[in-house]
């Protein structure tokens, strides 16, 4: 099947919802390189629900990839998305992780001054 994608995306996304296969359906997101904005809501909202912990690696990775393209609207994208992940880390009580992560994403990414101040303007930089 997989060798079908992306003809075969839907039905293989429902699939593995319907089957409870959160983590095999958060891989297909990340191979495909969907961001949380991108995705289909209705299956997003789901997996929010029943495993959180799958939506993690996802905005990792799209936060990442914003950040990558060196540009301050995309900037903007990533500190919306650091937003999102840092309340997904608050509900499950793993702060201390969320403070590692900043703290390795300021030490890589500290020569990008437009990266730098729209983390002050979006209130993760202190």
């Amino acid at each position: 099947m997989l060798a079908l994608l992306p003809g075969i995306y839907p039905y293989l996304s429902a699939f593995l919802l319907e089957q409870g296969r959160y983590r095999d359906w958060a891989d297909i997101q990340i191979a495909r390189r969907i961001s949380p904005g991108e995705a289909d809501a209705a299956e997003w909202r789901q997996v929010a629900a029943a495993a959180p912990d799958m939506l993690l690696p996802l905005y990792h990775q799209a936060i990442e990839r914003h950040i990558e393209e060196r540009n301050r609207d995309q900037y903007r994208i990533a500190v919306t998305l650091l937003h999102e992940l840092r309340s997904m880390y608050e509900r499950k009580g793993s702060l201390s992780t969320w403070e590692r992560y900043m703290d390795n994403l300021l030490e890589r990414y500290s020569r990008l001054r437009a990266f730098q101040e729209e983390l002050r303007g979006g209130a993760l930089l202190t």
